[in-house]
């Protein structure tokens, strides 16, 4: 092949060879060849702590006036991954809990790892392009940084976008998360995976206060959050009370913080009215910015009023001959209540206020354009209820400020309150219409996802498929 070829043309040539295979030994070619080749594998870079020194080497990391090409390799990078390597253990080990000696083991070593990071990227230019970075810890060991250590990071201006991976990796506390997020302070976009499952009332209790009073710290240059579950609550078991009414400290910090973001996302957390709309207001709330307010909440809340109760037309399920053969060894093993954990699918009168709070924070909101609540009703083996839903439970709540509309669609009776309609009917006003078009619809089938379905496309052809009908006739 011509060496010579112009640069658009290898580019495009280049373009074809398959992403696995390694690229490097093309890039020895010639110069042009190298710098055409290193925009594609200089664009996203791999990292653990033994590869730092070389990849400050390579960029030019290591403090006095970089080269020219580590210059050009540094503006080829837009995403760094950066994964914690703590240590390995024994297959015996698998089957024992981690004493004390290993958790601060690995505490230490993620603490190290960040450090390293940190000094590494500090030597980064300020008035470069912003890139991305992804960060997590793969070990047989929990992975927790000691929060006290965050300040000693410097302030990285560089990254603009973090994605903190947990599912498929060891976890990452959520305060600790967030301790790493304070020293970004140009930060725009964060999707994180975190874990709010712990069933030790105490531990859970302090775990959710740390993790609060570390949203707190967030950098006022952020704009866009994604909080997703490490894994999903069980949502029909008796959870404890956390908090007094309305003085959730999660839901208080999360509220706080949500006045500077454009778009939230909150999936699978335990939140309370206090979310939306704190009983003792502070100062003049308002969300300048806020155009989509994404939220699927557990069914109950921090304060430990049930959010969903059992639908009084599910009748008792007793398992036949039919059904237990059809069930895998691991679910006979299961204790009953576990085989039909999630039959909570009926809302309860609370999760008025839950709408009600949405509303009145929803006329500060002179920006949005959809808000979606949903609740987490669905459950996945619905074997021996087809009496009532043919395959999924759900309820959910979307208000679109195009239509001026509110819908709720859900498989279980509701009605919503006077006062949720007229705070929502204020909504709309706030946002031009002249009053509010509420739709309360029932169905028979599945419910479309919360985050792909809108009001607009609930039209007649969705109506018959359904099933639905209003539950006010």
């Amino acid at each position: 092949m011509n060496p010579y070829l112009p640069p658009e043309t290898l580019t495009q040539i280049f373009s074809f060879l398959p992403k696995e295979d390694s690229l490097a030994s093309y890039a020895t070619v010639c110069k042009t060849w190298q710098a055409i080749l290193e925009r594609r594998t200089f664009s996203t870079i791999c990292l653990t702590p033994s590869r730092l020194p070389e990849f400050r080497r390579i960029l030019g990391l290591l403090g006095g006036a970089p080269s020219s090409q580590s210059r050009q390799r540094r503006d080829n990078v837009t995403r760094l991954e950066f994964k914690v390597i703590l240590p390995e253990y024994d297959i015996p080990a698998r089957a024992a809990r981690e004493n004390k000696a290993d958790r601060n083991q690995n505490n230490q070593t993620f603490t190290a790892a960040l450090k390293a990071l940190w000094e590494a990227l500090s030597e980064w230019p300020e008035d470069m392009i912003q890139i991305s970075l992804f960060l997590c810890a793969q070990s047989p060991s929990d992975c927790l940084a000691d929060p006290d250590d965050a300040s000693t990071l410097p302030p990285i201006d560089i990254i603009g976008e973090l994605e903190i991976r947990t599912v498929k990796y060891r976890k990452i506390a959520s305060e600790a998360m967030f301790r790493i997020i304070s020293r970004l302070p140009r930060l725009r976009t964060l999707r994180a995976e975190i874990d709010d499952n712990e069933r030790d009332s105490i531990l859970r209790n302090f775990l959710r206060q740390e993790f609060a009073l570390s949203i707190d710290e967030t950098p006022k240059s952020l704009q866009s959050l994604i909080l997703v579950p490490h894994k999903t609550l069980f949502q029909n078991t008796n959870l404890p009370t956390i908090s007094g009414r309305g003085k959730d400290s999660l839901s208080l910090a999360l509220s706080n913080m949500s006045q500077q973001l454009q778009y939230m996302e909150l999936d699978t957390l335990m939140v309370g009215p206090e979310l939306f709309w704190p009983p003792t207001k502070v100062g003049q709330l308002c969300w300048p910015k806020l155009t989509t307010f994404k939220l699927s909440y557990t069914s109950a809340t921090p304060s430990g009023d049930w959010l969903l109760e059992e639908d009084p037309r599910w009748k008792e399920f007793e398992s036949s001959e039919s059904d237990l053969e059809e069930m895998e060894p691991w679910e006979l093993a299961l204790p009953h209540y576990l085989r039909l954990e999630k039959i909570r699918t009926k809302p309860t009168n609370a999760v008025n206020e839950i709408y009600l709070a949405a509303g009145r924070a929803a006329q500060y909101m002179p920006r949005l354009r959809t808000m979606s609540l949903r609740s987490l009703a669905e459950h996945e083996h619905p074997s021996g209820l087809q009496h009532v839903f043919e395959r999924h439970a759900q309820h959910w709540f979307c208000y679109e400020r195009s239509e001026g509309k509110a819908t709720w669609v859900s498989s279980g009776e509701f009605h919503a309150t006077k006062d949720v309609r007229e705070v929502w009917n204020m909504v709309a006003k706030s946002h031009g219409h002249d009053q509010i078009t509420i739709e309360n619809l029932g169905f028979r089938g599945v419910a479309p996802s919360l985050l792909t379905c809108k009001p607009g496309e609930i039209d007649e052809e969705f109506r018959k498929r359904e099933r639905c009908f209003s539950w006010e006739a």
